[in-house]
């Protein structure tokens, strides 16, 4: 019975070891989208209320004074 679990907290161990390598991997690579996306974004401003419209990435600038 010690047999078994020694073996079970091997198994056990080994998966979280390979569960931490994983989520390292995955967290480095949401960083890397999250920089390429940050990259990609548009700003607006002016002197009067603004309001930006958009649909199939394409965007209709009203401003109201």
């Amino acid at each position: 019975m010690e047999t078994v679990n020694l073996i079970l907290g091997i198994i056990a161990s080994i998966a979280s070891i390979a569960a931490a390598v994983i989520s390292l991997q995955n967290k480095q690579e949401i960083e890397s989208i999250k920089k390429s996306l940050s990259d990609n974004s548009q700003t607006a401003t002016g002197q009067v209320a603004t309001n930006v419209v958009g649909s199939n990435n394409s965007a209709n600038i009203h401003a109201s004074r």
